[in-house]
Parts: structure tokens; sequence; C-alpha cells
């Protein structure tokens, strides 16, 4: 698989978790809704059986979209951060949510029985021991999470910032403050989450159709002979189009990355850089700022590129509108 279909693919999974963490959402906001009215409409005895019947029930349907959501979204930055992207934040938020979750569930499943027990048994102590230690390990896992959560939030706003897109950068900080804002007032916190996660899935399906629209680079390519002036130097010059894609040829004795290009007498920066990663030889350099670019043609640009080693190395471009 290219570098290209893995980041393609790795988004897509970034997509699909946002997506099942909006249907779940959108479902609890819907067995709320039901529990709600049947709290009002029915006498209390009977109201009371049938919204925990309800709440079970909507816990059985959206827990499982819940944790498929974060395990994607795992996947997606795993592929991500499998050609370069410094996105390790977003496995480890994941990961930390996912244990967050799996202790909640374990908190819940240890303090209901030894509950029901001790309430047969009739032992208060017993009773009271019991649920400490069931609301403790709850707490444990609730804290996971929402640490967990500040992290994912971080990882989809640094997501935008690699790719510059500010759908993916709003959406992330509104998970960050939903999820801060969530424990005081929470259903202020759900709602600003599930527009940050709408946002997020937004951004992305854009995102991922930009790439799709941008040049594949070739797997295997012919260079016409080139004596190297440098340890890294660009073969040739390159082409700028109009559409904010620069494609450069660059001869490398050594493996390193590309950490960020500059266009020299602009403001365009950008980390999109396909590959990220040089191997040792001749390497074809897809570089996208993300800006429609009107300049003379013909004329020559120079694009600075920032390397892992400390360096930086200047390449020369064509425009060609």
């Amino acid at each position: 698989m290219s570098q290209q279909s893995t980041e393609i693919l790795g988004l897509q999974k970034l997509r699909q978790g946002a997506l099942y963490y909006i249907i779940a959402s959108l479902l609890g906001i819907i067995v709320a809704i039901g529990i709600i009215s049947t709290l009002i409409a029915i006498p209390s005895g009977t109201a009371s059986a049938i919204g925990i019947i309800v709440a079970l029930i909507g816990a059985l349907i959206t827990l499982p979209l819940i944790v498929l959501s974060y395990l994607r979204t795992r996947d997606g930055f795993k592929l991500l951060v499998s050609i370069g992207k410094d996105l390790k934040g977003g496995i480890t938020a994941t990961s930390l949510i996912l244990l967050g979750i799996i202790v909640l569930l374990l908190g819940i499943l240890i303090m209901l029985p030894l509950a029901i027990t001790s309430m047969i048994s009739g032992s208060l102590l017993a009773i009271g021991v019991t649920v400490g230690i069931g609301v403790a390990i709850i707490l444990i896992g609730a804290i996971l999470s929402f640490i967990g959560f500040i992290l994912l939030a971080l990882a989809y706003r640094k997501t935008g910032e690699i790719y510059n897109n500010d759908s993916l950068k709003t959406g992330g900080l509104l998970l960050l403050i939903g999820s801060i804002i969530g424990i005081i007032i929470s259903i202020i916190g759900y709602i600003l989450d599930l527009i940050g996660f709408i946002m997020i899935y937004s951004g992305l399906g854009n995102l991922i159709s930009t790439i799709q629209q941008s040049p594949t680079i070739p797997a295997f390519q012919t260079y016409p002979a080139f004596t190297p002036s440098a340890p890294i130097s660009e073969v040739g010059t390159g082409i700028l189009r109009s559409n904010g894609i620069a494609e450069v040829t660059i001869y490398t004795q050594f493996p390193v990355q590309i950490l960020s290009a500059t266009l020299l007498g602009t403001s365009f920066v950008t980390t999109d850089v396909i590959p990220n990663q040089l191997n040792v030889g001749y390497n074809r350099v897809v570089i996208n700022f993300r800006v429609s670019l009107v300049f003379v043609p013909g004329n020559l640009y120079t694009i600075q590129l920032s390397l892992s080693n400390g360096q930086t190395l200047n390449v020369t471009v064509t425009y060609q509108p």
C-alpha cells in the first residue's frame, strides 16, 4: 500500500470513528427523551421500572458503538503515525479511554452483585463497603476516560494543524471545552462534544477529498544521470501548481524526515509533505500548501524544507498554473 493510500485509509478510519460517536450520541439523546417522557406520563412506581429498562436497553445499544468509535479512531491514528505523522497522542488517548471504559464496567460488575447479596443479608456495613469499592473503581475508570478524552481533543486539534484544516482544529477545541464544562453542566458539555464530532466528521470528509485529488506519487521512476553536489540535493527543477501543490525530486545519501515546507517570500507553511520520510536515493516528493496561488507563469520560486537533522534544503520550482 502506498503512503498516500495509507494516509487516506487512516483518515477514513478517523472519520468512521467520529460517525459512530455521533450515532451513539444521538441514540443517547433519544433514550434520555424516552426516559423523561416515561417518568412524566406514567405513575412513579411503574415509570421507574420502565425507565430503568429503557436505560439498560439504550446502554446495550450505545456502548458497543462508543467502543467501536474509539477502536476505529485508534486504528486511524496508528496508520497516520506509521507514515510519519506526529499523532501518537491520539493512540494514547483512545487507549486510555478504552481502558477507562473497561474499568468502569468492571466497577459496575463488581458492585451490583455484591450489593444485592449484601442487601439480602441485611448487613449495612457490607453494603457500605461493597458500594464503596465499586464506586472507587468506577471513579478510577471515569478519571482514565476523562484524561483520554482531553488528550483526544488535543490530538484532533494537532491533526487539524498538520493538515491546516480549520474544522478539525475547531472540533478539537469544542471537545476540549465540552469535556471540561461537562464536569459542571453535563448537558452543555454533551452538546459541545456532539457538535465537535460533527465538525471533525465534516472536516475529515473534506480533507480526504482533497488528498484523493492530489497527484499520486509513482512507485517507481527512472531518472537521468545525476551527480549530487551535496549529500542531499534537488534533482532538476520542480513544479508548482496554482492549486498549491508542488512536486520536486530529491536525492539523499542518508534517510531523513521533512518536518515542514515554507514557500519563501510568502507566509505559506505546510507540514503536508508526501512522503515526509526520505529514503536513500531518489525521492519524488509532493508538497501541498493547501492554498490557491496566483504567480507569474514560468517564474522560479524557492521552497525551503526543514529537515529532522536540523538542516534546511532549498528546492527550486517553476510556477505552472
